[in-house]
């Protein structure tokens, strides 16, 4: 009875230890894709700053 409890116990170790495996898998893709997003965040407010330059020179241009 004690092999079939230690070889249960053994077995719900590896399921564990694999469960964790895929969930930092997961957690490196989530961290990865936060990295594209935050690039994808700059390039948004340089393009905004950009426009707003541009507007901006727009603006003053009418003036004359």
């Amino acid at each position: 009875m004690g092999k079939i409890k230690r070889g249960l116990l053994l077995e719900q170790t590896f399921d564990i230890l694999e469960n964790f495996h895929l969930i930092l898998e997961d957690l490196v893709r989530v961290f990865e894709n936060r990295d594209d997003l935050f690039e994808e965040v700059q390039n948004i407010l340089e393009n905004r700053k950009f426009i707003r330059t541009n507007k901006n020179i727009l603006e003053h241009l009418e003036l004359y």
